[in-house]
């Protein structure tokens, strides 16, 4: 008896990963876009077209592909452009780092601005930072007396 169920326990978890692996018609066309030039996922369009494509990833599960061999299979007949997220690699990893640089790069921008206004710069007053030259010192007071005494 004990080892009828040790081998029925064994059975199931052997059998769990295939099943897991599995792909359905669902988990497909969330991946795919609609051939028919509307722009939409697959899974949210109802024309004829992506009837039509269901049908075909339907009859690829039944033949035993895996959900990546039957994106390989689209993306060989029409290009990236067929899957409805670009890949994680070589330039299409900008579209994937590029929105979060941004937003990063921005907020950094935003929060440096608020400081700036926030707290403004203190001035220092205007002045003579050194001492006068003694010579021209007595030129200015010079010119000055003589300025005052036409002026009176």
């Amino acid at each position: 008896m004990k080892t009828f169920i040790l081998l029925t326990i064994s059975i199931f978890f052997i059998a769990v990963p295939v099943l897991a692996e599995t792909p359905t018609v669902s988990s497909v066309e969330k991946h795919l876009m609609c051939t028919c030039g509307c722009t939409m996922p697959l899974y949210t369009c109802e024309c004829q077209k992506s009837e039509e494509m269901r049908t075909e990833i339907k009859q690829m599960i039944e033949r035993g592909m895996t959900q990546q061999e039957i994106l390989d299979s689209y993306v060989s007949r029409f290009g990236e452009k067929i899957l409805s997220a670009p890949t994680k690699k070589g330039f299409n990893l900008v579209a994937w780092i590029l929105p979060f640089l941004s937003v990063i790069l921005v907020g950094g921008v935003l929060i440096k601005t608020v400081k700036r206004w926030s707290h403004p710069e203190t001035k220092q007053e205007s002045g003579p930072s050194e001492k006068l030259d003694p010579k021209y010192l007595e030129q200015l007071e010079n010119e000055l007396s003589h300025f005052e005494e036409k002026g009176e």
